[in-house]
């Protein structure tokens, strides 16, 4: 410490009890590192504001004590953060922080990259349901789509393909419907507000518009006891025998009781999750609203099944979680060897044929340090070398198929979403491939579209956001969990959200749009990170839950995943039919 500082002739305990009467713990790394030079306590002490209740001070927080955007920090939920990282693990909240207040999102160095690959152990997702649960899915999914079997004979025959010479001017065309790009503003506190009010106004818009909804007044106004309607935010939802909700427009809060006396409802209400958008229907007394009817935003009618006249085919994979040494690299070189139309029997290569697009959704690599102990689990150290790999493998499948990538959580880029494309200093090699299309996560094209056929509206997203989602939802967790990815997706688009709940996962609020937003209701809506295929649909919208190319990691294995690998889903353009083809 200076010898002009406050604290001079001040010992630790003295010091520690100073920060302690303005309203902070220094925490031991702090305290570790009180003779350091590089340490300005007094800098520290005069630009804290006096807290009511005590948070703790880390390094971090004193290596940044002068940047100017920490005088809008929420003290309390970055304390909340913090122990939820450093005692349960837990650091989606805390790296979202950290990119806000301490970090300029979007203009990282490689140093700084290869640090946010290193980072805590993700929030554990809720156990995987029982073993007849799956079967039942499975049985289901076999009287919609062919589930084509490459035998261990066949497959222990396969050999490593080579790219045919097709020519990447055969490429077929996508056109981007959404691919986010403004990365590179600086955010503030005041982003989350414009944020939320911008998705409040849209999805509002939505709601009002629906049949059912009655005429909404603001929550401000609710003063006479009748029937009324109002649109809000979830803000609060707690249940015991009934269901309470806290909704919050811009104007105000209400309570709104649902009674388990209505079945219906209250099985509606148990799908509700905070932060969406919902209307209600009811009536006003005691200052609460008592629920007749519940209104989402909802999914509108459908239009024709969309047809094209060319017989095409589109493969969906995603999580190769290539440097992995569960990495299961022999049946993925047999997928290869099929799309090459190299493997498997006549009618196996008759798909292979027609197929002209390839989309992968997200962890093309399985990172460094992403959860406990991985380090033990890796055959390739260096994310550097694991993208290496992905763009060998990819650069074998043949020239005349469009490949389109979006990132996912264990790929080396930021978690808080929406995520940049694949960053170039990485994944070089794989920009290299004329027939690669990178997108963000999410992302939404628009496939094959010609003067005969307007064109498939396809919706990429990974899903880190989904394990909240399979831990918080009742009726989700209760007919099959991570075994019923479609039961999540069907919800979102009800939603017309991908994340509409704040906390399930790291995000970057821009004021001017929330592109989170599920504003056009796609014709395929694809996701992955579940490592579980499923095939469904909703009106005409097909829900694909895309499989992985990994074995069971021990970590899944303690969280009681049950993980099924090696499946691609091949969408036909013509008829709509789809076959899931299994490698392993």
């Amino acid at each position: 410490m200076a010898p002009d500082s406050l604290f001079k002739n001040s010992n630790i305990k003295q010091v520690i009890e100073k920060f302690y009467k303005k309203g902070f713990f220094l925490s031991p790394e702090v305290v570790d590192s009180l003779s350091s030079s590089e340490v300005n306590l007094d800098t520290a002490y005069l630009s804290l504001d006096e807290k009511t209740e005590a948070v703790v001070l880390n390094n971090l927080v004193l290596k940044n004590i002068e940047k100017n955007t920490l005088c809008s920090l929420n003290w309390a939920d970055f304390d909340q953060a913090v122990v939820e990282k450093e005692i349960k693990g837990f650091s989606k909240l805390y790296d979202s922080f950290v990119s806000l207040f301490f970090d300029e999102p979007g203009k990282q160095s490689e140093e700084q990259d290869a640090a946010e690959i290193s980072q805590a152990p993700k929030q554990a997702p809720a156990e995987a349901q029982n073993k007849s649960q799956t079967d039942a899915r499975v049985e289901a999914l076999s009287e919609k789509s062919e589930n084509v079997v490459f035998g261990e004979e066949s497959r222990m025959q396969a050999k490593a393909a080579e790219s045919t010479n097709a020519e990447c001017s055969d490429l077929p065309e996508v056109e981007l419907l959404f691919d986010y790009n403004d990365f590179e503003v600086k955010r503030s506190v005041e982003n989350f507000v414009d944020y939320y009010n911008y998705r409040f106004q849209y999805l509002s818009g939505l709601v009002v518009n629906r049949s059912e909804m009655g005429s909404p007044v603001s929550i401000a106004r609710l003063k006479d006891a009748g029937e009324c309607s109002v649109i809000g935010l979830v803000y609060e939802m707690s249940k015991k025998n009934n269901i309470i909700l806290k909704v919050e427009d811009k104007s105000g809060m209400v309570r709104v009781f649902i009674s388990k006396e209505n079945p219906e409802l209250f099985s509606k209400a148990e799908n509700l999750v905070l932060d969406q958008a919902v209307g209600i229907n009811g009536t006003y007394k005691n200052g609460a609203i008592y629920a007749k009817s519940i209104i989402e935003p909802g999914i509108p009618q459908a239009a024709p099944i969309k047809k094209c006249n060319e017989d095409i085919n589109v493969a969906f994979i995603g999580d190769l979680h290539v440097g992995s040494n569960l990495f299961l690299e022999k049946e993925f070189m047999a997928f290869v060897s099929w799309i090459n139309c190299s493997y498997g029997s006549d009618k196996h290569k008759a798909l292979a044929e027609k197929t002209r697009y390839l989309f992968v959704v997200g962890d093309l690599i399985d990172g460094v340090g992403i959860y406990p102990g991985q380090e033990s689990e890796l055959s390739i150290k260096s994310v550097y070398k694991q993208y290496e790999k992905v763009a060998e493998l990819l650069s074998k499948i043949r020239k005349d198929i469009r490949i389109i990538i979006i990132p996912g959580n264990h790929d080396a880029l930021r978690l808080a979403e929406p995520q940049p494309r694949l960053y170039k200093e990485f994944a070089g090699q794989l920009y290299a491939l004329e027939n690669v299309v990178m997108l963000t996560n999410p992302g939404y094209v628009k496939i094959h579209k010609s003067k005969e056929f307007e064109g498939l509206k396809v919706l990429l997203y990974h899903g880190f956001g989904f394990d909240y989602y399979f831990s918080s939802v009742e009726s989700i967790r209760k007919n099959g969990g991570y075994h019923r990815p479609d039961l999540l997706m069907k919800m979102l688009l009800e939603k017309r959200h991908l994340i509409p709940s704040h906390g399930c996962t790291p995000f970057i609020p821009d004021p001017n749009e929330d592109p989170m937003l599920i504003k056009e209701i796609p014709d395929v809506f694809v996701t992955g990170h579940i490592h579980y295929t499923c095939v469904s649909n909703i009106g005409n919208t097909v829900l694909l839950s895309a499989s992985a190319w990994q074995d069971k990691t021990s970590f899944q294995e303690k969280l009681g995943h049950d993980p099924e690998p090696c499946r691609v889903p091949v969408l036909n353009l013509k008829t709509r039919k789809i076959n899931v083809l299994r490698f392993g």
